[in-house]
């Protein structure tokens, strides 16, 4: 298993590393935006989290299909 892993190529390291970032920074501001929250504007919060995580993941994913093009686009021509 970890031969198949040393012979992937950057491209799937990088592409792993997005998805990664991407899935930290979306947890990491939805789990952070309750904290100066008043108790009467909990709906207004709850939205603007959403908000906020649903931007994020929309930069993920355009980071995703542009990284997933590179990848695509550096594959090895002999397989």
């Amino acid at each position: 298993m970890f031969k198949r892993l040393r012979k992937a190529r950057k491209m799937t390291y990088v592409v792993w590393a997005w998805c990664l970032l991407i899935v930290a920074w979306a947890i990491a501001g939805a789990s952070s935006a309750q904290h100066g929250c008043d108790q009467a504007y909990q709906n207004a919060c709850d939205a603007g989290t959403a908000i906020g995580v649903g931007v994020i993941l929309f930069i993920g994913f355009f980071g995703f299909v542009f990284f997933s093009i590179i990848w695509f686009m550096t594959r090895p021509k002999d397989r």
